[in-house]
């Protein structure tokens, strides 16, 4: 590998965690907003480093955007490092994607207590953490490229679980309706749900309404979180050479 393309994929992964870095500071300013709203000076310093901090974000931003632009008017080195940048961006989930794939809507059912008196149970018919997690694994199996519920994007990070009466997803609490969108073979991921034993039959047992439909092009938008490693660490491929 050239020093040229290692400089390049230097800039990249540089520009990357300066990103990160700011919108996880920022992430923590809006905690420590919260937590301390009732002392006034405090609050006003925390919105002043918040607006600092939004600014400097959007900087990044740019130049990330000038990265982009540079790569694609250099050489076909800076090409191919600009096409293994975007799929990076893809991957992670940091990149707004669009496609065809399925869409599946979960709600919450009514049962009918009365009718049902011996059978009754306070969770029937309510959509937990444990039915959206069955979905969300089934259409991974079956090849999904991009899953996000009530436009939260499903990475590699993602938390799914009960908090009261809600679902937490990537720290924001969502309740019924809960929309799960797929992109990949429409067809394949319809089947996947579908099959005998599968995430439809098992959720629909406990009462759960379930409606899915096929989409010529679907909409997922990138993950807005924050993503910080403070234990793993990259690890050097052998045999780099300078």
């Amino acid at each position: 590998m050239s020093k040229k393309v290692k400089f390049q994929i230097a800039i990249a992964t540089l520009v990357f965690v300066m990103v990160f870095g700011t919108t996880w500071q920022i992430k923590g300013v809006r905690k420590n907003n919260a937590y301390k709203v009732q002392l006034s000076s405090r609050v006003a310093e925390l919105q002043s480093d918040y607006i600092a901090l939004s600014q400097k974000n959007e900087e990044l931003q740019t130049q990330l955007n000038k990265y982009r632009e540079q790569a694609a008017s250099n050489d076909g080195y800076a090409e191919l490092l600009k096409d293994d940048l975007m799929r990076t961006e893809m991957i992670a989930g940091i990149a707004a994607v669009e496609g065809p794939g399925i869409i599946i809507t979960l709600k919450d059912g009514i049962l009918d207590a009365t009718a049902n008196a011996q059978y009754y149970d306070a969770n029937y018919g309510i959509v937990h953490d444990s039915n959206i997690l069955t979905f969300i694994n089934e259409l991974r199996g079956a090849g999904a490229e991009a899953i996000s519920v009530n436009d939260q994007r499903i990475i590699a990070t993602s938390e799914v679980r009960c908090v009261g009466n809600t679902v937490s997803i990537n720290g924001i609490k969502l309740s019924s309706p809960f929309v799960i969108k797929a992109i990949g073979n429409s067809e394949t991921l319809d089947s996947a749900m579908k099959m005998h034993g599968g995430a439809v039959d098992q959720s629909a047992f406990y009462g759960i309404n379930i409606s899915i439909k096929k989409a010529s092009t679907i909409e997922i938008k990138a993950f807005d979180g924050t993503q910080t490693f403070k234990y793993a660490k990259m690890i050097e491929p052998e045999g780099e050479t300078e």
